[in-house]
């Protein structure tokens, strides 16, 4: 058993905490924290144990979201901010689902999961609009690609492109651009070029951010590799049923 005797079978040796952060301590309405360690008791908990764990997430977010509000809880002479706070959860969807609570609860935060970015709906509609444009003389594949949020046409524009053959012409012709773009200089100069576009139409002021335009789709610096290193439009999205270009 555990022991602080020298002769027992596992030897527990003592320690003292570090004093390397005395100067600043952790505060509540500027005393220190005496009880660091705290437990939080439910008693009327639901019988399922997935139930169970939404509502320990919500728990969660929730006190998270007060505490960073409240303006108690110091480090020293500074607020606590979220990166000052760490969520140890036993698996991937446990992190996902506690980020996603946070972020609507306006909490920055990131986390350790192992989800992938093409399992996203941003990743799904990316896919469709590049096999648009990859067969932009197909006009079933061009519309779908412009009815995707990421393109963003709207139903009536659509539907009025039937009776406007030369205004079709125009997106044709323009994804064919796209389409000649990608053979030269690789699928990610015609992505961030779409998330410019993108960007702009929806919000002119984040035209030199055009990153943040489409939320958890990375925006490769591959995109200036050379060409010899580069996939072919046809190797990438050859259909909008296969997984999305990498």
């Amino acid at each position: 058993m555990l022991s602080a005797d020298p002769d027992g079978r596992i030897r527990v040796e003592p320690v003292k905490a570090s004093g390397r952060r005395d100067g600043a301590p952790y505060t509540i309405d500027g005393a220190p924290l005496a009880q660091p360690l705290q437990l939080h008791w439910q008693p009327d908990y639901p019988a399922s144990v997935p139930a169970r764990s939404r509502e320990a997430l919500d728990a969660c977010a929730r006190q998270i979201a007060e505490l960073l509000a409240s303006g108690r809880h110091r480090i020293g002479d500074r607020v606590v901010q979220p990166g000052d706070i760490a969520v140890l959860l036993p698996g991937n969807q446990d992190i996902t689902e506690l980020r996603t609570r946070l972020q609507r609860l306006d909490v920055p935060c990131v986390g350790a999961g192992r989800s992938s970015v093409f399992a996203l709906d941003v990743a799904r509609e990316l896919q469709i609009l590049l096999y648009g444009i990859d067969h932009a003389s197909d006009e079933g594949a061009v519309r779908a690609a412009l009815a995707t949020r990421l393109y963003g046409l709207g139903f009536r524009t659509l539907k009025a492109l039937r009776e406007q053959p030369e205004a079709w012409l125009d997106y044709e012709q323009q994804f064919q651009q796209w389409r000649a773009r990608w053979q030269r200089e690789g699928v990610l100069a015609v992505v961030r070029e779409l998330i410019e576009q993108n960007c702009c139409r929806r919000r002119p002021s984040s035209c030199t951010a055009a990153s943040s335009c489409w939320p958890g789709l990375p925006v490769s610096a591959r995109a200036r590799r050379p060409a010899a290193t580069r996939r072919t439009s046809s190797s990438c999205a050859s259909s909008p049923t296969r997984s999305a270009c990498a």
